[in-house]
């Protein structure tokens, strides 16, 4: 059994608030009720993959750790008699980072740490490659340098008036600027614009 979670970052022309995950080898009816109940929210051995930076067995999260939705949600799984599995996570361009589940169907640890070590280089590498795939799915957005510019400046929190004084211009160019990049990346206000750009990888140049 095995899924993939993908997190594009908050502010990514594809991140929504619906978890893409890819799932094979799981129960139809268990693939379904974890969309249905929006297990992703209260999933912790995803919360717990997020931040961490290596691999570990879901049996490692246990559900009398938790409460409320975390708690049952481990409850229903251990319910369903998969066994363990490996819980992977897997990190991207830009944040963009993932979650890999890799079920034994069984509740003995098949794995060594050789054989967990070389499965988290290979679900890293398959990661890096959908994120390879998608790329030309997302919004091609060209800057002009002064956009560029604006915005980086705008992202640290100058106003209007700072920015035409640093970049040399009128307020009214900065003005025109910011409307020329908002209307490029799909927005309507500076936050949204920096988190777009940030998760296009536009400001760390």
């Amino acid at each position: 059994m095995n899924s993939y979670h993908h997190y594009p970052p908050l502010g990514a022309v594809d991140f929504t608030d619906q978890l893409v995950i890819f799932a094979d080898g799981f129960p139809e009816y268990w693939i379904n009720r974890y969309a249905e109940q929006r297990y992703d929210r209260c999933d912790p051995i995803v919360k717990k993959a997020l931040n961490s930076t290596s691999a570990f067995w879901w049996s490692d999260v246990r559900a009398e750790d938790f409460s409320g939705a975390e708690a049952n949600y481990l409850t229903d799984l251990r319910a369903q008699n998969f066994g363990d599995g490996l819980a992977v996570p897997v990190f991207g361009p830009n944040d963009r980072n993932g979650y890999i589940a890799l079920g034994v169907g069984t509740d003995e640890k098949i794995f060594d740490e050789e054989d967990i070590t070389r499965l988290q280089l290979f679900c890293t590498a398959a990661h890096l490659h959908y994120c390879e795939l998608t790329r030309w799915k997302r919004k091609k957005i060209s800057l002009s340098p002064e956009e560029h510019q604006t915005m980086k400046l705008a992202a640290r929190g100058l106003t209007t008036q700072d920015i035409a004084k640093h970049m040399n211009v009128t307020p009214i160019t900065i003005d025109t600027n910011l409307r020329r990049i908002y209307e490029k990346l799909d927005v309507h206000t500076r936050v949204a614009a920096t988190l777009r750009c940030l998760a296009l990888g536009y400001l760390h140049t």
